[in-house]
C-alpha cells in the first residue's frame, strides 16, 4: 500500500498520508518515538519512511532513511532509546539501527524469515520467525529469499516456526537460543 493512516480513538482524529511512487509501506513494521511525535515505517523496499506527526495529529513525511538490503519487518527501540531493532525478513537476521533509524551498527542472524521483535524480562529480546530453523542438509525445504525453509514434503507447507532468544542491547546482542513454537509466528 501506498497510504499511512493514523487514527486516535481518543481524539476521534484520522489522517491519511500518500506515500510517493515506489515507496509502499511493508506487510509488517510501524514504530512510535516515545514522545509519540514521530513514526517510523518499514517500506517495502527496504527503505524506512520517518513521519512527523504535526499538532493537531497530521501526518507530514520528512525524507526516506536509506534503503537496507533487506525488507524489513517488525521495529522495536531499545529500552534506553539509543538504539532501534528491526527484523530483516528476507536476510533472516535482525538490525541494530541507531535510533534515527538511519545507520545499521550491527547485525545478529536469526531463523528464517523474521517477522516481531518485543523485550523481555532480564535484557532479552525476542524475535518471532515465519519460517522456523533452517533446514538441515537432505531435509524437504523450499527456497525462500534468502535461505531453505523446511516443508512438509506432500503439499509444500512449511513446518517450522521459532522465536529466536537474543541476550543484551545494542552492539553487545547475542543469540542464546530458538525456541520451536509451530507454524507462522507472528506478533508478539
Amino acid at each position: 500500500s501506498h497510504e499511512v493512516i493514523l487514527i486516535h480513538a481518543e481524539q476521534g482524529l484520522k489522517h491519511t498520508l500518500t506515500l510517493p511512487e515506489g515507496r509502499a509501506n511493508s506487510l509488517h513494521g510501524i514504530l512510535f518515538t516515545p514522545d509519540s511525535r514521530t513514526v517510523f515505517v518499514a517500506g517495502h523496499h527496504g527503505q524506512v519512511e520517518k513521519l512527523r506527526i504535526a499538532d493537531g495529529g497530521k501526518l507530514e513525511l520528512d525524507e526516506s532513511r536509506k534503503p537496507w538490503n533487506s525488507a524489513l519487518c517488525g521495529m522495536s527501540f531499545s529500552l534506553d532509546g539509543k538504539y532501534a531493532y528491526a527484523a530483516a525478513s528476507p536476510s533472516n537476521r535482525l538490525l541494530v539501527l541507531s535510533s534515527e533509524l538511519d545507520t545499521e551498527l550491527t547485525s545478529v542472524p536469526t531463523g528464517v524469515a523474521p517477522y516481531s521483535v518485543v523485550h523481555g524480562p532480564e535484557n532479552k529480546l525476542y524475535v518471532s520467525n515465519w519460517g522456523g530453523r533452517h533446514a538441515a542438509e537432505g531435509e524437504p525445504s523450499a527456497r525462500t529469499d534468502g535461505a531453505r525453509l523446511l516443508i512438509d514434503p506432500k503439499t509444500g507447507v512449511p513446518i517450522s516456526g521459532t522465536v529466536t532468544v537474543l541476550q543484551g542491547q545494542g552492539r553487545s546482542l547475542d543469540a542464546i537460543k530458538s525456541i520451536d513454537v509451530g507454524r507462522f509466528p507472528c506478533q508478539l
